[in-house]
C-alpha cells in the first residue's frame, strides 16, 4: 500500500476537495484524482462520493479515516524522532506556521537563533491550514487557536489584536471611513473565500457580498503587501501593522477583534534539547509580538 494514496485520501476526506487537497500536498486535481482512484482499485471499494460539489466519503470511507489518522501520526512520529537528538542542542528543528507569521514575524527570532546556536538548523514549513500543523511531522507549531489534540505541549503566548487598516496614501484619495456602513464605498480587500469575513462583517451590522470587494487573494501575504501598496481597506494583525507607519486603524473602537497565539510542540519532543531551545524561544518571541513589543505599541482599540 502506497502512503502517498493514503494521505491524498486524507487530504480529499479533510477538505471536500481535489483542488485544497492538491494544494496541500503539492499536487494538482488530476494528481489527486489518480492516487484516489488507485486506492480504490487496490480497495475495491469507491472512497467519495459528489455531493452539492463537494467530495463526500461514503460509508466504506468513513470507517477507513480515524485508521488513516493513526497510521498518518504514527509516521510523523517515526520522522519527528528521526531527525532528533535528544543529547544536543544542535541538529534539525522544523517549525510550522501560517505565511503571515512565517515570512513577517519569525525571522527575527531565527536570525538571532542562529546567532547563538550556529550549529542548529531550523526547517520552516508554511500551512495556512491550521488544523493540519498539528497533524504534521514538525517539531513545533504555531497556532492561532488553543490546540486541544492529545499528545501535545501548549503555551498561551497572548492574544494577537486584529482590525482594519490601510494606507495614508489611499486614505489622502479615498477619505477616512466614518462608520462601518461607510466601508461599503471603500476598495475593500479580502481572500477567494470571503465566507468568514462576510459573516464577520455581517455580524456587525455590515452586509457584504462578494461584489463589494476590490481585491481578492488566497495569498494572506499577498493580502497585506496590496493594504501596504495602498490598494484598499483590508485586514491585519495590530503589532504588524505597527511596523509600518503609513497604515492606519480605521474604526478601533468598533472593528477590533482578537485571536489567540499558542506554541504547541509533540510530547514526544520535550525531552529534546534542540527543540525545547526553539520552543521557549518561540514563546518569548510570540508573546513579545502579541504585546507590541516587536514592532513597537498597536494601539489596538484606541482612536
Amino acid at each position: 500500500m502506497d502512503w502517498e494514496n493514503l494521505r491524498a485520501f486524507l487530504e480529499v476526506a479533510r477538505s471536500a476537495s481535489l483542488t485544497r487537497a492538491g494544494r496541500a500536498l503539492g499536487l494538482d486535481d488530476d494528481g489527486v484524482r489518480n492516487r484516489i482512484e488507485t486506492l480504490e482499485y487496490r480497495l475495491g471499494t469507491v472512497l467519495f462520493s459528489r455531493v452539492d460539489g463537494a467530495l463526500v466519503p461514503t460509508e466504506a470511507a468513513g470507517k477507513l479515516i480515524e485508521i488513516a489518522k493513526a497510521m498518518e501520526e504514527a509516521a510523523n512520529a517515526f520522522i519527528r524522532q528521526g531527525s532528533a537528538d535528544t543529547n544536543s542542542s544542535a541538529g534539525m528543528v522544523r517549525v510550522t506556521t501560517g505565511d503571515v507569521i512565517g515570512f513577517e514575524v519569525l525571522p527575527a527570532l531565527i536570525s538571532r537563533l542562529r546567532d547563538q546556536r550556529p550549529d542548529l538548523v531550523l526547517q520552516l514549513e508554511i500551512d495556512n491550514d491550521q488544523r493540519r500543523r498539528l497533524s504534521s511531522a514538525a517539531h513545533i507549531a504555531v497556532c492561532m487557536f488553543e490546540p486541544n489534540q492529545k499528545a501535545l505541549v501548549s503555551r498561551f503566548a497572548g492574544a494577537v489584536h486584529v482590525g482594519i487598516f490601510a494606507h495614508r496614501r489611499y486614505l489622502e484619495h479615498a477619505g477616512m471611513p466614518d462608520s462601518i456602513a461607510d466601508l461599503k464605498n471603500h476598495a475593500l480587500l479580502g481572500s477567494q473565500d470571503e465566507t468568514q469575513t462576510i459573516r464577520f462583517m455581517a455580524a456587525l451590522g455590515l452586509h457584504l457580498t462578494e461584489r463589494d470587494f476590490a481585491f481578492r487573494t488566497d495569498s494572506q501575504i499577498g493580502h497585506i503587501a496590496a493594504l501596504r501598496a495602498g490598494v484598499g481597506v483590508g485586514v491585519c494583525q495590530a503589532p504588524l501593522a505597527a511596523a509600518d507607519p503609513n497604515l492606519v486603524r480605521i474604526l478601533p473602537q468598533v472593528l477590533d477583534f482578537t485571536l489567540p497565539a499558542w506554541v504547541a510542540m509533540h510530547e514526544d519532543m520535550r525531552n529534546d534539547q534542540g527543540v525545547r531551545l526553539v520552543y521557549d524561544a518561540l514563546v518569548d518571541h510570540m508573546t513579545d509580538y502579541a504585546a507590541g513589543r516587536l514592532f513597537g505599541p498597536t494601539t489596538a482599540g484606541t482612536a
